[in-house]
């Protein structure tokens, strides 16, 4: 995305990418660095050479961020959490018809997991088909979820694949907590499942890793430095919008990465300079003429 004629004469443009910012974790650490090593990934060398070309593009007015959504691991071990629900008896299935695939029986169905890392209580009054009552029934039946997951193991490899079970309200930590989150939020273990989704955004197995990628070259921006702090995908905006001058989102959640700046201080001393220039200005005015 490119952002022309900014409220800035030090800034002209503004370049982000990919423009595909998205997680199963909100809250998704980048791998840190600027100006850093490429993470290995699936992007291969046709991310490295738009990013090195990138940097070329970056100059006294021009701020490149490149940021991914997520790393990359290899796919590794099979993993279905609803086969851990069924086995537990939180979930049946009709009776299979050749030819078609199998269907939930909501009617005997307390608990089922979709989009990756949500499980739902199937609760009277919210779900079309509901059986389970709202309040102490279903505390009860995600108390259930969250033990069934922690104690599975995986018959093929002597392994527990959840790593982590939550409810939705400890979720928070992971950026899971609106009413469309899972009532229970959960992690896999990176040896199993594909290249990305259901694991913990610090997850690292073998040459995997996936942490995302964030770099970024401009004016202001600190030079052949890794950074320690781990910075989050809600970082960014604010970031550039406080190198580009302008305002921050009202509703921004993140905070400025004020470790890759060269000076973070540099705004808040020309606000100063310019204070007391008025200063000087006033006193000029106010003046009795001396005559």
């Amino acid at each position: 995305m490119r952002r022309s004629d900014l409220t800035t004469e030090k800034r002209e443009n503004v370049l982000m990418g990919p423009s595909e910012v998205s997680s199963v974790f909100p809250n998704e650490p980048f791998q840190l660095g600027v100006l850093g090593a490429l993470a290995v990934s699936n992007f291969g060398l046709g991310l490295a050479q738009r990013t090195f070309s990138a940097e070329r593009v970056a100059d006294d007015k021009t701020l490149v961020v490149v940021v991914s959504d997520h790393g990359a691991k290899a796919k590794m071990a099979d993993f279905n959490v609803n086969q851990i629900l069924a086995g537990a008896g939180l979930l049946t299935y009709l009776p299979a018809e050749e030819g078609t695939a199998r269907r939930v029986d909501w009617s005997r169905t307390r608990a089922f997991g979709q989009r990756t890392v949500h499980i739902y209580v199937n609760t009277k009054g919210r779900d079309p088909e509901g059986i389970v009552e709202p309040g102490k029934e279903y505390e009860q039946v995600r108390e259930e979820v969250i033990k069934a997951l922690h104690e599975y193991v995986d018959p093929t490899t002597g392994l527990k694949p959840i790593v982590l079970a939550l409810t939705r309200e400890d979720a928070r930590i992971l950026g899971h907590c609106d009413e469309r989150s899972g009532d229970i939020i959960y992690a896999v273990d990176p040896r199993f499942y594909k290249e990305h989704g259901p694991h913990l955004p610090t997850a690292q197995v073998g040459i995997g890793d996936l942490r995302s990628l964030f770099i970024m070259v401009g004016p202001g921006v600190k030079k052949g430095v890794t950074l320690e702090r781990t910075v989050w995908l809600t970082d960014i905006v604010p970031t550039v919008c406080h190198l580009a001058e302008l305002p921050i989102p009202r509703h921004c959640e993140g905070a400025i990465v004020y470790q890759a700046l060269e000076d973070p201080d540099a705004q808040v001393k020309e606000l100063q300079s310019l204070r007391r220039n008025v200063e000087r200005l006033k006193r000029m005015v106010e003046r009795p003429p001396m005559c």
